[in-house]
């Protein structure tokens, strides 16, 4: 939602959204709200290549695509490493990337919460990617192992950077 309520009205009209199947589909309240919201679902315990399936297909119309590389929430709030399906994803259909660091949003709403707590959350948008700057020459890996990793450390990065950025204002008061 902190991604979405960051963005314009007009590029969310075009947007698909991964979205675990738990919540997002769990009744048929909810299956309504996330077929209108174009939500693609995502269950990775039972179905992560249906899931990749489902990106594809968007990626495939030139669709605007939030994915969550992770693959979960957090369990402690630290970025964790990314699944090789955004690296999959990313090798094949080779859209431009834009690396988002999301802040706040864990103590908002930590695994296991069912209620939301007043947090400031922080959305950072990185510059986009072109997938070819994703993939370095190193050996023993699979393309979409690099592709994965390096978008990981783009994303770190931002994260080093809000932090300094905070660092900075708080230095200030």
């Amino acid at each position: 939602f902190a991604v979405g309520a960051a963005q314009p009205t007009e590029w969310l009209m075009d947007t698909y959204w991964g979205g675990w199947t738990g919540a997002a589909f769990r009744n048929v309240l909810t299956r309504f709200v996330s077929r209108y919201g174009k939500i693609v679902p995502v269950d990775p315990d039972r179905g992560a290549l249906s899931s990749l399936a489902f990106a594809a297909a968007v990626l495939k119309r030139e669709e605007n695509l939030v994915w969550f590389p992770e693959g979960e929430r957090s369990p402690s709030g630290e970025l964790q490493e990314f699944k090789a399906g955004i690296g999959m994803l990313v090798e094949r259909f080779r859209p431009i990337v834009v690396p988002v660091w999301i802040e706040g949003a864990y103590v908002a709403l930590p695994r296991g919460a069912r209620v939301p707590r007043f947090q400031q959350i922080k959305v950072m948008f990185g510059e986009p990617i072109e997938a070819g700057e994703l993939l370095n020459e190193e050996n023993g890996e699979q393309r979409f192992e690099q592709i994965a990793r390096t978008l990981h450390d783009r994303v770190a990065d931002l994260g080093a950077q809000s932090a300094c950025h905070r660092i900075t204002a708080d230095s200030h008061k």
